[in-house]
């Protein structure tokens, strides 16, 4: 979706594109909208993250196999903690529509294949409320992802299976549970199936934000480029669920935005955990 010069002016969706996101997401399970962060700050973000992604391969290597490099660890100060970077109101007005008000911000990582990676296995975010539960239930927990580079077709883009966030009972949650000795994880039947269902590549632009369900089934594609392809990624669910877990100081707390503390109000903070489930 392209949004107009006003509603990128404003940080609003306009009503028509309000509830077409939020029917895509409903449908669909997830939703792009194209180039909505100003090029300035995309440049700063990008260049401190290069500055991480550097020093964490020299630091610790290939640390997810297959030539990938997830969950680099990205301080919350700046240049990341700008409004349009971690509380892009543009997508927070929907998932505050979708899940509550009281919504809260409990994971901030990334995910970049560097160049000659694989296909990582089809999977889902997140684990089930419900494991075996024969019931689709509503969502709790919604995903944002960042480009900061452009998602081309040789970059490792995010390949999607729209609608599967529909699906119970054939669970993507564990992707090693049907693998054979001497038989790689993207080689399963529960892969073999999952890849004949011709999943969708999500090709965008830097600075666009893909939303989605993290129920759908995704996975990183193979980076044929000579450039690493790195993406941001925050989640945001009702207050009563945890992802994972955010740290960040007191001083940097204090001077956010009061959206922004409301959505982390649950991290932990100057070492002291928040113990408000309500």
């Amino acid at each position: 979706m392209k949004l107009d010069a006003s509603e990128l002016r404003a940080q609003k969706l306009s009503a028509e594109h309000h509830a077409e996101v939020k029917t895509d997401l409903q449908v669909r399970g997830y939703a792009v909208l194209e180039k909505v962060i100003p090029d300035d700050k995309l440049e700063q973000v990008r260049s401190a993250f290069f500055e991480r992604l550097a020093a964490n391969v020299r630091q610790v290597g290939d640390n997810r196999g297959k030539q990938r490099q997830g969950g680099v660890p990205l301080p919350i100060e700046e240049p990341f903690t700008d409004p349009e970077i971690m509380a892009n109101p543009l997508a927070l007005d929907v998932y505050e529509d979708l899940l509550g008000a009281d919504i809260a911000c409990s994971y901030f990582s990334s995910d970049t294949p560097l160049p000659g990676s694989e296909y990582q296995p089809a999977h889902r975010d997140g684990q089930d409320l419900f494991p075996g539960l024969a019931v689709t239930l509503p969502a709790y927990m919604y995903e944002i992802n960042i480009p900061l580079v452009d998602f081309r077709e040789d970059n490792g883009p995010v390949e999607i299976w729209p609608f599967s966030h529909l699906v119970n009972g054939f669970s993507l949650g564990n992707p090693r549970a049907l693998e054979h000795e001497g038989v790689s994880a993207t080689e399963t039947e529960v892969q073999d199936y999952a890849a004949s269902l011709s999943p969708q590549p999500v090709l965008m632009p830097a600075g666009s934000l893909l939303l989605r369900d993290p129920r759908m089934w995704h996975r990183g594609t193979p980076n044929r480029s000579d450039e690493p392809r790195p993406m941001l990624s925050l989640a945001y669910h009702r207050p009563w669920y945890r992802f994972n877990s955010v740290t960040l100081s007191g001083e940097v707390y204090r001077t956010m935005p009061e959206r922004m503390q409301r959505l982390f109000r649950l991290a932990t903070i100057d070492g002291e955990t928040s113990r408000d489930f309500s």
